[in-house]
């Protein structure tokens, strides 16, 4: 699939901090059709934030994690040998080659390497923070097995729950990541996924769900944004609409048709961890 690696200037998605501020009555039905939209991004850039050091941690080969995560963060691994605890110390700030800056520890118990059917890894953290957000909460990876396709078939649940300036968002997830390309080698540039499922996401303005219409397309070795696929989102009453990640190119955009058929443009990189 080919990539485009310019970045485009868009208009971000103007929704007065909706998600993690007060819902102002006045403006309640485009909040409504926009906040779990909003949360639904962030979190999504956010579960991919930390994939690198989720994945790649768990496997057999050998990867160069200053590359990866920044020079700055120590690995550390409590034995040669499967079943092992990886630790990631950021320490006070470490920020990666993205630009975000990380501190405090991500854990990661692991039966063995994750390409192996029945592998479990369990990831939690530790005063864990992303820019000025602090993560909590766990997330369970388990190699199911293989896809009707063929492909190793991870399956990914979880609550974890992000923290700015004393506002919260907890999201829940039920996803399964399809490994489409790239399982056999040791090469991160390779790797494709599909990611599908469903979940929740409870904010300031209540719980919403996301459902996944359409594989989300990624490829964290090249890209940093969803290169493609379709979530919808919605909270009651018909509110919500349904997110557009693009064609398979590597951009900065996305796109929201609410329910009442109004369309914003999404500037990914204006939509921080948390707003």
């Amino acid at each position: 699939m080919k990539m485009k690696w310019q970045r485009k200037g868009m208009v971000a998605l103007t929704i007065a901090m909706a998600g993690l501020t007060a819902c102002n009555k006045e403006t309640q039905q485009e909040e409504d059709n926009t906040a779990v939209a909003e949360d639904v991004v962030v979190s999504s850039r956010e579960s991919e934030e930390i994939m690198p050091e989720e994945l790649y941690s768990v496997t057999t080969c050998t990867y160069d994690w200053p590359e990866m995560i920044g020079d700055c963060a120590v690995v550390t691994e409590s034995s040669v040998e499967f079943p092992k605890t990886v630790t990631i110390d950021f320490g006070d700030g470490c920020t990666g080659p993205n630009g975000r800056t990380k501190k405090g520890k991500i854990i990661i118990d692991i039966s063995n390497d994750i390409r192996v059917e029945g592998t479990t890894r369990v990831l939690t953290f530790e005063d864990f923070w992303i820019d000025d957000v602090t993560v909590t909460g766990s997330r369970t990876a388990t190699n199911i097995g293989l896809s009707t396709s063929g492909n190793i078939l991870i399956s990914e649940t979880g609550t974890t729950v992000a923290t700015r300036d004393g506002n919260s968002r907890t999201r829940t997830v039920n996803h399964q990541r399809e490994w489409i390309q790239g399982s056999s080698t040791c090469e991160r540039e390779d790797d494709e996924f599909l990611i599908t499922g469903s979940g929740t996401i409870t904010g300031a303005c209540g719980e919403g769900t996301h459902t996944i219409i359409e594989p989300l397309y990624v490829t964290p070795g090249a890209c940093n944004y969803i290169l493609s696929g379709t979530i919808k989102v919605e909270r009651g009453n018909h509110r919500g609409g349904t997110i557009d990640f693009g064609d398979g190119a590597c951009d900065n955009t996305a796109t929201l048709t609410t329910n009442h058929g109004d369309v914003f443009e999404i500037n990914l990189d204006e939509r921080k961890i948390m707003h």
